[in-house]
């Protein structure tokens, strides 16, 4: 009767080995899952940061050529307005 007992528990005892080995396989499937796709993630955020930057640097030089543009129309403005008056103070003289 006792061997019976202690063939049982040697059985149990190998049912556990086995349940917890195909565990850590699982579980070091999982972390390998996982860093692939944090390395995947990685990668997508690094395209995505350049791409960000070069968006960036072109808003900058929209923005600068757009100033650039309202100046230049400032400047033709005061020039139309210069020549106007300039225009009217001839026609004064008539």
């Amino acid at each position: 009767m006792q061997e019976y007992g202690t063939h049982s528990w040697k059985i149990y005892n190998d049912i556990l080995v086995k349940m917890m080995e195909a565990a850590q396989k699982q579980l070091s499937e999982l972390k390998k899952k996982i860093q692939e796709i944090n390395l995947q993630r990685k990668s997508e955020q690094t395209v995505a940061g350049a791409k960000l930057k070069d968006l960036e640097n072109s808003w900058v030089g929209l923005v600068s050529k757009n100033y650039e543009i309202e100046r230049a129309c400032v400047e033709m403005e005061k020039e139309l307005t210069e020549m106007e008056k300039h225009k009217k103070g001839l026609r004064a003289d008539r």
